[in-house]
């Protein structure tokens, strides 16, 4: 059996397709879902990295931005002010979703890779 996962935007936010195939007779099955079950987001966190949104500026409107942050995330203006740097993590399309709703209140940032770290030795 073969599994793949995709993610990808769709208006303000993102849509998971899910396709299934058994490589003994062939039957195919496909979903769509508006969220990603656990085993999607792992399997394309665990093949395209994780992702965190970056501001770099609140604009000239920052009043319109933290209300924003609030809605979305769930952050006072106080504790979104000291998490500009890295407001949320997750795959690269789920990031640049986010990210587009803060540009459009004015925001400037982007969407960071970010590296994975070695483990002792």
């Amino acid at each position: 059996m073969t599994v793949h996962h995709t993610v990808a935007r769709r208006d303000d936010g993102v849509r998971w397709s899910t396709a299934i195939r058994c490589l003994a007779c062939g039957l195919s099955l496909e979903s769509d879902s508006n969220a990603g079950d656990s085993a999607a987001r792992a399997a394309v966190l665990a093949t395209n990295g994780s992702w965190i949104v970056r501001l770099t500026s609140l604009g000239p409107r920052p009043i319109r931005v933290l209300r924003a942050l609030r809605d979305t995330l769930g952050l006072s203006p106080a504790v979104a002010r000291t998490r500009l740097a890295a407001l949320a993590q997750g795959t690269r399309v789920e990031m640049e979703a986010l990210l587009a709703k803060f540009v459009r209140e004015g925001a400037e940032g982007t969407c960071v890779r970010v590296e994975p770290t070695s483990g002792p030795r």
